[in-house]
C-alpha cells in the first residue's frame, strides 16, 4: 500500500497539502511524530490558513497538542447556539425550554478536525457519517458539502494508514474501501475535480487496488486502471508492492503496465512541455549562507541545470520530497545537475535542526538560510514546497508549486540537460572564435588602411599588394585580416579618385 503523506499520522488533512503544499507563512507545522527535525517547534500559527480547498482551508497544519482549531471552518461559530442558525425553529427563534439547539455543520466539523489533529480518525469518521447523515444537509451551501465529503475521503484514508502500521490489516482494507466510497461519491457528485483531489484520489485508488486484489482481481486491475488515470505514476510501487503480487502474477499484467507507464510517461512529457512553454524564463539569483556560515552564491553554478527547492523542515510535502532530490543528484549530478535546498524555519537557531534532518535523511547537496529577499525574486510566491528549474544560462524555466512526484521532477530535469544550446560564453569553439575575431577585426583594419591609403595611393597597393601578401606572413598569421583589410582600401582609393 502507498502512503498518501508521511504525516497522515498526525494529521488527515496533510493528504491535501501533499499535493498543494504548505501556505508561504512557514508556519504550517503537522505536528508528525515524523518530524525529524528540532525546528519544528517554533513552526505553528494558530491563524495561518493555506488555501487548499473551499470552506475549509488549511485545518491539516495546527499541532495537535497546541491548535485546538478554532478557524478551520469559515462561519463557524464556537459560542453555544442561543438562537436558531437556520436550521431548526427558523432565525432569531428561542429554542424551546429544556430543549439544546441542535449543533450546527460548522460546529460538528470543528469538533471532527480536532479529533483528527489529535489522530484520533476513528472517532472523526463517526463524527463527519453524523454529519453526512443530517437531513438537512442539502440546505448547505454546495462548496461546503464538497468539502464534507472530500475529508471523509481523507480521514477514512489516515485511518487505513493508521491501522496498517499497526498491522491490523483488516480493518485497514474497510477503511481504504470507505475512503474509495467517499472519493466516488466526490467524483460523480461534484465535476469537474478540483487538482488537488484528483491528486488525492490516484491515490486512494491505488490503496483500494491492494486492497481487492486479494479476491477480485478484476475489479483490483479497474481500479488500478482508474488510479493511473487520475495521475497515480509511482510505477516502482506497483511492481513491488507486495499486496499487489496476486495481480502481478495474472496473465498480461506486465503487459499492462508497461503499456499504461509508457503511455503515462508520453502524457507527463507533453504536460510538461507544455508548461515550459507557457511559462516565461526569468533571472533568479541569490547569495546567502549555507549552514557553516559560508557564503554560497548561485552565479558559481552557472553552467549547470539547477533545482531549487525552497521548503522547511517544517513542511510535510517538502519532507516528503526530499528523497526525489537526493535520488536525483546522485543520478545526474556527473551529468551537469545540482540542486540546491533554500530552508525557511521559524526556530530561533535552525541550523542544528537542519543539520540533524540532513544527515538522516542523507541529503547530497547544498542547503542555505533563506532571506525575505530572496524570496521576493519568485514572482507571485504562493506556498512551501516550490521549486525553481533553472537551465544553463541561469534562467527559470519552470517553477512548480507544491510537492511534486519523482517522475514529474525527473522529466523536466532531463528535459533541461537535453538542451543543446550552450549558455552565453560558456560553449564550446564557436564561441570562442566570435571572442577574438571581433577584436581582431578592429585592430587590423582600422590601423591598416590609415597608414597605407594614405601616403601610398595607387602606387603602393597595385604593385606592392601581391609582393608584400606573399613574404609577409600575411596570409599565415590571420586569412580573415587579410581579406577584411584589402576591402576598405579599394573602397578608400576610388572615392579619392
Amino acid at each position: 500500500m502507498k502512503r498518501p503523506c508521511p504525516s497522515a499520522m498526525a494529521c488527515c488533512i496533510a493528504l491535501t497539502l501533499l499535493l498543494t503544499g504548505c501556505q508561504d507563512t512557514g508556519s504550517d507545522a503537522a505536528g508528525s511524530p515524523e518530524t525529524a527535525a528540532p525546528a519544528t517547534g517554533a513552526d505553528t500559527d494558530p491563524t495561518s490558513n493555506p488555501k487548499t480547498i473551499p470552506e475549509a482551508e488549511g485545518s491539516d497544519t495546527k499541532s495537535p497538542a497546541t491548535n485546538p482549531a478554532e478557524k478551520q471552518i469559515p462561519d463557524s461559530n464556537d459560542k453555544p447556539t442561543a438562537k436558531g442558525d437556520g436550521q431548526a425553529g427558523g432565525p432569531n427563534t428561542e429554542p424551546a425550554v429544556g430543549k439544546a439547539a441542535p449543533p450546527s455543520v460548522d460546529s460538528q466539523m470543528q469538533d471532527l478536525l480536532r479529533l483528527a489533529n489529535q489522530s484520533k480518525f476513528d472517532k472523526a469518521l463517526e463524527q463527519i457519517n453524523i454529519v453526512l447523515a443530517r437531513k438537512d444537509l442539502a440546505t448547505v451551501e454546495k462548496q461546503k458539502r464538497r468539502a464534507i465529503v472530500f475529508f471523509a475521503a481523507q480521514i477514512s484514508q489516515a485511518l487505513g494508514q493508521q491501522y496498517a502500521s499497526t498491522d491490523k490489516i483488516t480493518q485497514a482494507h474497510a477503511a481504504f474501501i470507505t475512503s474509495a466510497k467517499h472519493f466516488r461519491t466526490l467524483q460523480t457528485q461534484y465535476k469537474p475535480l478540483f487538482p488537488q483531489e484528483t491528486g488525492f484520489g490516484g491515490q486512494v485508488l491505488y490503496n483500494e487496488a491492494c486492497t481487492l486484489a486479494a479476491n477480485d482481481l478484476k475489479a483490483a486491475r479497474a481500479s488500478l486502471t482508474e488510479a493511473i488515470e487520475l495521475g497515480f505514476d509511482d510505477f516502482k510501487k506497483i511492481k513491488t508492492d507486495t499486496d499487489l503480487e496476486p495481480l502481478r502474477k495474472a496473465p498480461g499484467f506486465q503487459e499492462f503496465i508497461d503499456k499504461q507507464q509508457a503511455l503515462a510517461a508520453k502524457k507527463a512529457d507533453e504536460a510538461i512541455g507544455k508548461e515550459m512553454a507557457e511559462n516565461k524564463p526569468f533571472p533568479f539569483d541569490f547569495k546567502l549562507l549555507d549552514l557553516d556560515g559560508k557564503p554560497f552564491a548561485l552565479a558559481s553554478l552557472k553552467g549547470k541545470v539547477v533545482v531549487v527547492d525552497v521548503w522547511g523542515t517544517w513542511c510535510p510535502p517538502c519532507r516528503a520530497e526530499v528523497p526525489h532530490f537526493v535520488e536525483l543528484q546522485k543520478t545526474y549530478g556527473k551529468q551537469g545537475l545540482q540542486i540546491v535546498g533554500i530552508n525557511y524555519e521559524r526556530a530561533p537557531d535552525p541550523i542544528p535542526g537542519i543539520k540533524t534532518f540532513a544527515k538522516e535523511y542523507g541529503i547530497n547537496y547544498p542547503l542555505v538560510i533563506g532571506d525575505d529577499e530572496t524570496q521576493k525574486k519568485i514572482p507571485d510566491f504562493q506556498a512551501f514546497p516550490t521549486t525553481l528549474f533553472i537551465d544553463r544560462k541561469g534562467d527559470v524555466r519552470l517553477v512548480a508549486v507544491g510537492a511534486r512526484p519523482h517522475e514529474y521532477l525527473e522529466s523536466v530535469v532531463k528535459k533541461l540537460l537535453a538542451e543543446t544550446d550552450p549558455p552565453d560564453g560558456l560553449g564550446p569553439a564557436p564561441a570562442g572564435t566570435k571572442k577574438t575575431d571581433k577584436p581582431a577585426t578592429k585592430k587590423t583594419t582600422k590601423p591598416a588602411t590609415k597608414k597605407t591609403t594614405k601616403p601610398a595611393t595607387k602606387k603602393t597597393t597595385k604593385p606592392a599588394g601581391k609582393t608584400i601578401d606573399k613574404p609577409a606572413a600575411t596570409k599565415k598569421t590571420a586569412k580573415p585580416a587579410a581579406k577584411k583589410a584589402d576591402k576598405p582600401a579599394v573602397k578608400k582609393t576610388t572615392d579619392k579618385t
